[in-house]
């Protein structure tokens, strides 16, 4: 995952490592199933697990990193709801005014057209159904 750029080869990357932890997660998951529902619960808090389907998810985060390519950067996104777009805000130096992407459905996302080196300010929207849901604190990225 770490050496993974680019929205592609990051998604290729998380597929191949959850497949990973999924053969790892089977076995512990059957033995879990054999034990005591008082003793399953004192394994999970002993080793920090978290049941599935039961919390132990984290808020996500919209974030960034130069792009493969001189000019781009990729992009993460906070999931939204099940038929939301994205739109990403690109402001100038100043934060005083900013340009729009074109609508999107992807949560992973590489931008190119920019100054190569040139430190990018951005935000992310999540609009559903024409309402505007949420905009993330800017971030800065610097382009390849």
């Amino acid at each position: 995952m770490q050496r993974a750029k680019g929205a592609n080869m990051i998604l290729a990357a998380w597929r191949a490592l959850k497949a990973q932890l999924d053969l790892i997660m089977a076995p512990v998951q059957a033995k879990m199933n054999t034990l005591d529902p008082l003793d399953a619960a004192i394994v999970c808090q002993y080793y920090n697990f978290h049941v599935k389907g039961m919390g132990g998810s984290h808020a996500q985060v919209f974030e960034g990193e130069p792009g493969t390519l001189a000019g781009e950067i990729d992009l993460i996104l906070p999931v939204g709801p099940k038929g939301c777009s994205y739109g990403i805000k690109i402001y100038n130096a100043d934060r005083t005014s900013f340009l729009w992407t074109q609508p999107f459905d992807i949560t992973h996302l590489t931008l190119g057209g920019f100054v190569s080196g040139s430190l990018q300010q951005l935000s992310v929207v999540i609009v559903h159904h024409g309402v505007i849901l949420s905009e993330s604190d800017i971030i800065s990225v610097r382009a390849k």
